[in-house]
This record gives C-alpha cells, sequence and structure tokens, in this order.
C-alpha cells in the first residue's frame, strides 16, 4: 500500500512536472478492464492520429496482456514507468473518475469525462442510499473535495445527460459537451463479429436476447432473477420451444456471487468470463433484443431501435434500499415492464413472432436520451479533446 503522504506528494509533483501535448491517457472501471468508452476512443485515436502517444493505465496484469496483444502501449498505474507517464500526461480519458488511470489526483491534466452511460439509477451526490451524499456533504460543503468531476470535460449523450450529471456531482454546465457516447456508435457501425460468433458456435437460433442486469447495493446482494436451478430449467424449456438464445452476463460488481455458479443449459448461456466478456459491445450490437432493468445499458441500446424489455422484479426494495430512481421509470420505459419470468417469456415470444408494440415510443426516446445516434461520437469527442491541449 502506497502511504497517503506518499500519494500527497505525488499529487504535488504533477503539478510540477512539464506536460507532453501529445501523450493521451485511458482508463475505465477503477482500472481493472479493457473496455467501456474509453477503449473504444482509445482504438479510434490509435487509428486516426499517429501524432498521438496514446497509452492504455491499468492496475491489472491481465489487462496489461491484453492491450499488448493488441499491439497497443499498456502501462501499470502503480510502476515507476506508469507514475511517470501520469505526471506527464496531457489528457486523461475516464468513465468512473481519475482512479481509472490513478491511485492519486494528476494535477494539471485536462480530464476527459466520457462516464460509462445515462440511465435510470441515482447517482453522486443523489445516491444517497449507498454513502455518496455522506461523502458529498463532507468534502464539498467543508471545500475539501478529492474528487475531480467539477474540473472534468464531461462528454454526454443528451442534454438530458447534462442536467442529470451536473447536479449529480456539481460540475458546471459550461463543462459539458454533447458528443454522443463512444461505445454507442458501434449500435450504427458494428465491429468484430468474432467474440458474438464464438459464442453461438456456428449455431442459428431465431432470436437472440441478450440479458443484461445491473448491480444490487454494488454487489452486497446478489441478482436473484435467474440463480435458481429449478427456475432456470423452466425458462430454458420454454426458450428451447422458441428456438430463442438468451445470453446472460452478470454486472461487474456482481462477480463473486457467480464464482462456483455452473449451469448447462440448451438455451441460455451465462457468460462469467469477465475478462473475455468485459466489454460487452463485443456482442451486443448483433443481439437482437435485450432484457434488463435499471442499467443505463437500456439507453445506450436505444441507438440501435431494437426491442427491449424490462425486468425490473424488485423495483419495490430497489427503490427504497437501494440507488432509486431520477426518472419516473414508467414514463421512460422503451419497451414492456415485466415483473414475473412468465411474463417476460410471453414478451420475448412476441419478439420472436416479429411483434413490436415500443418501436413509437423508442423513437420518442432517442430523440430525448441519445439525439446524435450517428455513429460519429469519437470524432467528436476526439475534436473536443484537440481543442483541450
Amino acid at each position: 500500500m502506497v502511504s497517503s503522504i506518499a500519494i500527497s506528494a505525488l499529487t504535488v509533483l504533477s503539478g510540477i512536472i512539464p506536460k507532453k501535448k501529445n501523450l493521451w491517457l485511458f482508463g475505465c472501471w477503477d482500472g481493472h478492464l479493457y473496455g467501456d468508452n474509453s477503449k473504444y476512443m482509445f482504438e479510434y485515436i490509435n487509428k486516426v492520429d499517429k501524432s498521438v502517444n496514446a497509452v492504455w493505465m491499468t492496475k491489472e496484469k491481465s489487462v496489461e496482456e491484453q492491450v499488448k496483444s493488441k499491439g497497443y502501449s499498456v502501462l501499470n498505474a502503480r510502476s515507476l514507468k506508469g507514475i511517470w507517464t501520469l505526471c506527464r500526461a496531457s489528457v486523461m480519458f475516464e468513465t468512473s473518475g481519475f482512479n481509472d488511470l490513478s491511485f492519486f489526483v494528476v494535477k494539471k491534466v485536462k480530464e476527459v469525462q466520457l462516464w460509462h452511460g445515462m440511465g435510470f439509477k441515482n447517482v453522486g451526490k443523489n445516491d444517497s442510499k449507498n454513502g455518496n451524499k455522506k461523502y458529498f456533504d463532507h468534502f464539498i460543503n467543508n471545500g475539501k473535495r478529492s474528487d475531480t468531476y467539477d474540473l472534468a470535460n464531461w462528454c454526454v449523450a443528451s442534454k438530458e445527460a447534462l442536467e442529470k450529471y451536473s447536479d449529480s456531482f456539481d460540475a458546471p454546465k459550461e463543462n459539458f459537451t454533447i458528443t454522443g457516447q463512444p461505445k454507442d456508435d458501434l449500435f450504427i457501425y458494428p465491429e468484430d463479429e468474432q467474440v458474438y460468433n464464438s459464442i453461438l458456435n456456428g449455431k442459428k437460433y431465431k432470436k437472440v436476447i441478450f440479458y443484461l442486469p445491473t448491480h444490487r447495493n454494488f454487489g452486497k446482494t446478489d441478482d436473484k432473477s435467474m440463480l435458481e436451478e429449478s427456475k432456470l430449467q423452466y425458462v430454458n424449456s420454454k426458450l428451447a420451444e422458441m428456438d430463442v438464445l438468451v445470453l446472460y452476463k452478470p454486472h461487474y460488481n456482481d462477480k463473486k456471487h457467480f464464482e462456483n455458479f455452473k449451469s448447462e443449459l440448451s438455451n441460455i448461456k451465462f457468460l462469467l468470463d469477465f475478462e473475455k466478456y468485459g466489454d460487452i459491445y463485443q456482442i451486443l450490437p448483433f443481439c437482437d433484443a435485450m432484457i434488463s432493468d435499471y442499467s443505463g445499458i437500456v439507453f445506450g441500446f436505444l441507438n440501435a431501435d431494437k426491442p427491449i424489455i424490462l425486468f425490473p422484479y424488485d423495483m419495490e426494495s430497489y427503490i427504497t434500499g437501494d440507488m432509486g430512481f431520477c426518472y419516473d421509470y414508467n414514463e421512460v420505459a422503451a419497451g414492456p415492464i415485466c415483473m414475473t419470468w412468465d411474463e417476460v417469456i410471453a414478451k420475448i415470444e412476441n419478439i420472436a413472432n416479429g411483434k413490436d408494440s415500443f418501436a413509437e415510443k423508442r423513437k420518442e426516446l432517442i430523440k430525448r436520451f441519445c439525439p446524435l445516434n450517428d455513429g460519429k461520437s469519437k470524432e467528436r469527442v476526439y475534436q473536443l479533446a484537440k481543442k483541450l491541449v
């Protein structure tokens, strides 16, 4: 562990060391994964601007190896070279905060805050159920905030997102630019189908649906919707009758709940390799529909303009004991709301038969939550970053 004195010293040092204009750093998910908006900006800039020294920062050896295998530059944030690089960078791209790349606050760097998606849920100071409100009250009201959300240059998908995150993180509205989300470009221009095809392993299905539930209390409790064997067998039998495959990927925060989980089923595939399937955008654009509950991926998937099933089976306890909502759930529902697996199965059957009763509602929500769904979000973020330096 690095002492608090050493961390403070590195922060001071980072404000003194001269910056390299062409050194741009990228990271996500506290430095534990290679994915999300940062990944797609990283690969895009590597492709379009060779004058930029783009480096992925991580805290995981496995991520280092993964990025190296793709031929890109990567450094461990805790190595001496990683620390020096952090102090020298002019731009940092993140999806949560500076901790995506570093274990100390880097001074005099241009932070590009991409976040990880618009959603139903309260975040920041408005998430009073997970200690965040107490954190913000302490650091903001006492003038001792250690986060850098108020200094970051935010790139968001819509005016709705601007209003939400400006309020949630006390970040000035003038720090926001509506660019669209880089990862959502893949719904317009899907990339490599290799991972998706490897999951299907040559088999054809009438429909493939991705089930992506969010976490409960950051993994403190598990997702009970699909873990009971009898329920799994029942749902699988119905899916087999319809020739529908459901892919199930737990949230990263629920990883520990699946360490000893095993289930061999014909029409439900559990994607539990969090390194291989950590980036769902290698899979989701090729699916015919999705199921979720309170995840921000619902708003991202609007860009695909494909059917969505909402399965908020524990809504009451989620509102009272978890993050709660910043929207009226029913008002912004992009698909039918189901509270039981029988209801979900009925809606899957409609999709399998080509019925789509929410097509018009989705178009309204696309205009509201992702108006720039043209596949050019990465370009807009890149142009913003160039202006910053």
